[in-house]
């Protein structure tokens, strides 16, 4: 692995400090940025390969950025790490093809192991076609516009979720339905 090629994404400066700390030795000169703009910044200047990232960044989701930087470097891999980790947000970052989740505060054997996956070039999951994240914080939502109309509604409420750190029922109140209407649209296969 070339000297520039890991990205740590983290507002959290002693946790990105720590994690640096953990990987120099592997790795040798790493990048590291505060915010998804920065990172975005650094991966259009450097071959970054694996990208430890924060899931929640100040100005976007770190499943946001990682989509993002995966459209710059398709074979690039992501680390989530996170503090907040619920089982919902787990599911959706391992659909978005991180290569490991890294639960903070991130101890040396977890750091290396998750480095170790990365670098071994496996995802968890492949990121979902025509399906983005949400990228940044606003109201207004923006999805493909292919295929059926259940598949476009889920769609839609899947990014709803994302904007709501993977709280489906803050999600289902902001779309003004049940939540076990949002738990069954989930569920149901789109059949075309």
């Amino acid at each position: 692995m070339d000297a520039a090629s890991l990205l740590i994404v983290d507002a959290d400066v002693p946790a990105r400090c720590r994690l640096e700390a953990f990987l120099r030795d592997r790795v040798g000169r790493i990048l590291v940025a505060h915010t998804g703009g920065e990172a975005i910044a650094l991966a259009e200047q450097h071959d970054v390969r694996v990208a430890f990232v924060e899931f929640l960044l100040p100005d976007r989701s770190g499943l946001g950025l990682l989509w993002e930087l995966r459209r710059l470097r398709p074979e690039l891999r992501g680390v989530v790490v996170t503090a907040h980790a619920t089982v919902e947000t787990s599911i959706e970052a391992l659909r978005f093809g991180v290569a490991d989740i890294a639960i903070k505060p991130v101890g040396r054997s977890a750091a290396l192991a998750a480095l170790d996956r990365a670098l071994a070039g496996k995802a968890l999951a492949p990121i979902a076609p025509g399906v983005a994240p949400a990228v940044e914080r606003e109201e207004s939502i923006s999805v493909p516009l292919a295929g059926s109309l259940k598949q476009i509604e889920r769609r839609v409420v899947q990014e709803v979720i994302l904007r709501h750190d993977g709280n489906k029922a803050a999600a289902a109140r902001t779309l003004g339905m049940h939540r076990k209407a949002l738990y069954r649209l989930l569920q149901t296969k789109a059949k075309d």
